[in-house]
């Protein structure tokens, strides 16, 4: 056989060292998938799958917790980072527990996501990138693949980018224990179908890559103490700095991003691993307020008759106001919010400090995959990708705008062969 993708070996080590019972396998027809190791009984866990980079979008942020993922709030969660504005949380010790990895790894690029120009200045960016795209592609500035772009998607999507760029920095500043949680390359094992993206789509995410790598920041505040120089923005010499001191670095989301984007082409595989292996977070009502990568989860096919079930959804907190802290809460609060990390220098308080970011990101997302019924030895493991209670045509047409493939699972095919040519169930 040909064409057969190598194992992804992150994946493969965390299924054996957990006692999954899955094997990964490749063919030529369906690249690779997970299938049983053994037989399984109807609600056995297959999977225990760990999150990369939970980020929630920016329409949603006031409403999701940034530390736990795991509640929303209708209103505006009572806790928030001051200085950025861009994270809130549901409890104090959500916040508490959060500090180090916020305040030293997100917060400085969140205030310059959050600086995104408005109106007629984005809207002007936009245009000016066209111009460029136009000349690049034909010579002639007549392109419109930006001008329809919503300024909060794109803030969006840069929240993403900095969640999978802050965590890649972590990892590579030796702050994450081997083999305990997700890696960049994991992800990267993912496979991107980027064959498959259309000659258009291709352009926008162009643009999108002149946009974040020219993406402007707010001035620094001045310190009264010197900072360190900062170092050469290279992603080993940034992640090494980052994880060895609690002085802040004065690094733009501009550099960071080209820093672990060199090149458009790294930019847009990693978009189009997101396109077809991100995960998504869910309220009750079925709306996205958030995404995430889970590598080991991304082995499973789809099915529209799936054997595999997963619990994903976010709780909703009582309200707003049931989220503030009381009045020993805040004086807590404050004493968080004091701390100036510029006269932090004792080596073992960043060693405390990475510490306690490790244990941060510990508390990601994970989802938990189940048997839905029994499952023998050598079959398929499936979930499905898109609305199960949607019409034939309709999940296969989702399917194939998102995933780029045609479903023929068991039910479309059992479904279609119930169809006569008008459209009607024929009886059989």
């Amino acid at each position: 056989m040909t064409g057969q993708l190598p194992v992804p070996n992150w994946t493969q080590a965390y299924i054996a060292a957990n006692d999954f019972p899955i094997d990964i396998v490749s063919s030529d027809t369906r690249g690779r998938y997970a299938i049983a190791a053994r037989d399984i009984h109807e609600g056995d866990v297959v999977l225990r799958a760990q999150g990369y980079a939970a980020v929630c979008t920016q329409v949603c942020r006031k409403e999701v917790c940034s530390g736990c993922f795991q509640a929303y709030s209708l209103g505006v969660l009572g806790l928030k980072c001051d200085a950025c504005s861009m994270t809130f949380y549901c409890t104090l010790e959500c916040r508490e527990k959060s500090f180090d990895l916020h305040s030293r790894f997100e917060c400085m690029f969140m205030s310059q996501i959050a600086g995104v120009a408005a109106g007629k200045a984005f809207d002007k960016t936009m245009a000016d990138i066209d111009a460029v795209l136009g000349v690049q592609e034909s010579g002639a500035a007549s392109c419109r693949h930006m001008q329809n772009l919503e300024r909060t998607g794109v803030q969006s999507l840069s929240r993403w980018l900095l969640g999978v760029c802050v965590r890649g920095l972590i990892e590579e500043g030796g702050l994450i224990p081997t083999g305990t949680l997700p890696t960049y390359n994991a992800v990267l094992e993912l496979v991107p179908n980027e064959d498959c993206l259309p000659q258009d789509e291709r352009l926008k995410l162009e643009g999108l890559y002149i946009f974040f790598s020219n993406l402007s920041s707010k001035p620094a505040k001045k310190s009264r103490k010197k900072a360190d120089p900062s170092p050469t923005t290279t992603l080993k010499s940034l992640s090494q700095f980052m994880a060895s001191t609690m002085t802040p670095v004065q690094v733009s989301f501009s550099e960071l991003f080209t820093a672990r984007f060199p090149q458009p082409i790294d930019f847009i595989r990693i978009i189009c691993i997101r396109q077809c292996n991100v995960f998504g977070l869910w309220d009750a009502e079925s709306e996205c307020l958030g995404q995430s990568f889970f590598p080991a989860a991304s082995y499973f096919n789809h099915s529209c008759d799936k054997n595999l079930y997963f619990d994903q959804t976010i709780k909703l907190v009582p309200s707003s106001e049931a989220n503030k802290p009381n009045s020993s809460e805040q004086e807590l609060a404050r004493g968080v919010e004091s701390v100036d990390l510029n006269s932090v220098k004792l080596e073992d308080d960043v060693e405390a400090s990475n510490t306690r970011v490790f244990a941060a990101l510990q508390r990601m997302p994970v989802l938990v995959f189940q048997a839905k019924r029994d499952i023998v030895k050598g079959e398929a493991l499936t979930h499905c990708y898109v609305d199960q209670s949607l019409e034939r045509e309709e999940r296969r047409a989702a399917l194939k705008e998102e995933y780029y493939f045609d479903c023929d699972c068991d039910r479309c095919i059992r479904e279609n062969n119930q169809t006569g040519d008008d459209g009607s169930m024929d009886g059989k």
